[in-house]
């Protein structure tokens, strides 16, 4: 299995993880480093209200990963955002992806079903 396919099956174990304990989650790092193990990346950002946007954590996210792939510790960084994307007037549950190496970015979605105890990708 590639690099990329093993972040995405441990990415999902995590948000099932989320979103079957909360129903929902706050943007998130992870990492393949030069030994080929998975690390978290975290983003810390003070803010009064507890409540800091996903913006700011994506943007503190992205330089993390970027320093990280730059200083050769990375060898592929992703951050996992919880999306809402829109077909045809209907709201689907989704995460997107962001994958960086050290030279591009690109996106996947993957859709989702929330039951009583179970995430679906799909």
């Amino acid at each position: 299995m590639e690099n990329r396919e093993v972040l995405i099956e441990i990415i999902k174990e995590q948000v099932r993880l989320f979103l079957l304990d909360s129903g929902g989650f706050f943007p998130f790092g992870t990492c393949i480093d030069k030994q080929y193990d998975i690390k978290p990346l975290s983003a810390y950002v003070e803010d009064e209200s507890d409540s800091p946007t996903s913006l700011s954590l994506v943007n503190l996210l992205e330089k993390h990963i970027k320093n990280e792939l730059l200083i050769g510790n990375c060898l592929l960084g992703a951050i996992v955002i919880d999306v809402a994307l829109k077909e045809s007037a209907e709201s689907i549950d989704a995460v997107e992806l962001r994958f960086f190496t050290i030279d591009k970015m690109d996106t996947l979605n993957l859709k989702y079903k929330i039951t009583k105890d179970s995430v679906d990708f799909f």
